[in-house]
Parts: structure tokens; sequence; C-alpha cells
């Protein structure tokens, strides 16, 4: 079964509204896929970090060292991947829904039944621009 006809029928039929929802399944497809790559490329490290501290365990301070090294590398690749995925997911959730302005924001605050106000009836301010 080829996958790919079956994306263009997908995009035919649900075409502009769905375009956020698409870009945050392949954000969620491209974290996972950043995971499973982190933890196939430490777990092969450890592997070949325990043949060679096997095979020569006089030098098993500097393999430790270097493997650390490499695992750190690795991590922060995987790591940079989930932050690219999460800012996609992002950019994705506000072609959903627009941001809402603060002025917005602050009409709604004000129309809650339990919002405090000060003595003279307005609300405090609860950050500065």
């Amino acid at each position: 079964m080829q996958i790919v006809p079956l994306l263009q029928a997908a995009t035919e039929t649900f075409g502009k509204s769905y375009q956020g929802a698409w870009a945050m399944m392949g954000a969620g497809i491209g974290a996972g896929i950043a995971a499973i790559g982190a933890g196939i490329g430490i777990g092969r490290i450890g592997g070949s970090a325990m043949d060679g501290i096997a095979r020569q365990p006089a030098e098993k301070g500097a393999i430790f060292t270097y493997a650390m090294v490499l695992s750190a590398l690795i991590e922060g690749v995987a790591l940079f991947a989930v932050v690219v995925t999460s800012v996609l997911s992002g950019a994705a959730n506000s072609a959903i829904a627009p941001r809402t302005s603060s002025t917005a924001i602050a009409a709604q605050i004000a129309s809650l039944p339990i919002a405090r106000r000060d003595r003279d009836g307005s609300l405090p301010c609860l950050f500065s621009f």
C-alpha cells in the first residue's frame, strides 16, 4: 500500500481548514522520530563503549569520557529537533486560532464575576508591557 496517493486524497478533501492540523501532526511525528533516533544512537554508543572497555579495561576512563561527550552531542541534536517541532506546532496552532489581543483578554477578565477590583473600580495591573 502506498501512502502518497492516500495523503494526496486527504489533502484535496481536507483543504485549508485542516492545514494547521496537518502541521501539528507532522510536528508530533518529527518529535517522535527525533526521540527514537536519539535512543538508537545513544544505545549504540553505550554498546560500543562497553565492547571497548571489555577489550581494553585499562582505557576505561577515556572510553567512558568519549562516550559521554558523544551521548551529550546526540542528546543536544535531539533536543534541537524537539524544539523545532514545538515551534512548528505553535505556528500551526496560531494558524488555527489567532492570538487574542491583550485588550480582549483584559475585557474577558473584567467580565468575570470574581474579578478583583481596586477601590476606584478599575482592575489591578497584573503585568506590564
